[in-house]
């Protein structure tokens, strides 16, 4: 908690945004009504498995300090800083994970995988970005779509453009590398991983 709150501090002081720190808890109806469901209780311009994260990470910040009738608290910001926090980096580990096995499998040049973690981007929002999430979503796609498990690959990439649309457009290369076996697989699998997209956000 203490880094993760120190990390949010720093944004504030250098005028570096982050929907995390600035918007969701303070200002998207979390921090106000904990026990309220994002979509459902209150608006929520988020992609749906951010607002799953989130609702997680709030409710485990109410639970443990609770201020009914506030508009929100410190601590209960703090906890929910911190939650969100371990989210992304269980992400960035499986990222480096999954880059190293995508690397080896493909006889690309590691460095080229790694430098990923020194570009000021990952620097400066590593600690609070839910990109971070899809990236890991879709290296693990691609990895099971390596190892011939289509289908899970499929379903997990459907994960990773529910926490961020743009994941969407890792159905092209998937289709073109099946397409020359199987033009009818590579259609139903896409089909497939958009209508688990379409499901997700049906409630």
């Amino acid at each position: 908690p203490l880094y993760s709150s120190a990390a949010s501090d720093v944004y504030k002081r250098q005028g570096i945004y982050s929907d995390i720190v600035y918007s969701v808890f303070p200002r998207q109806g979390i921090g106000s009504f904990y026990s309220g469901i994002p979509y459902v209780d209150f608006p929520f311009e988020y992609p749906i498995f951010v607002g799953v994260l989130t609702m997680i990470a709030s409710k485990v910040a109410w639970a443990i300090h609770p201020s009914a009738g506030v508009y929100f608290n410190e601590s209960g910001l703090l906890i929910f800083y911190f939650i969100t926090f371990v989210f992304i980096a269980i992400a960035t580990y499986y990222i480096a994970e999954d880059l190293y096995y995508i690397s080896n499998k493909l006889n690309y040049s590691l460095g080229r995988a790694v430098i990923f973690f020194g570009f000021p981007s990952f620097i400066i929002y590593g600690v609070y970005s839910w990109v971070l999430v899809a990236l890991a979503f879709l290296l693990r796609s691609i990895r099971l779509f390596i190892e011939g498990k289509y289908t899970l690959s499929y379903f997990i990439l459907s994960l990773s453009i529910a926490t961020n649309i743009f994941s969407i457009f890792a159905l092209v290369p998937f289709a073109r590398e099946m397409w020359s076996s199987s033009r009818i697989r590579a259609l139903k699998l896409s089909l497939f991983s958009l209508l688990l997209f379409v499901v997700y956000n049906i409630p």
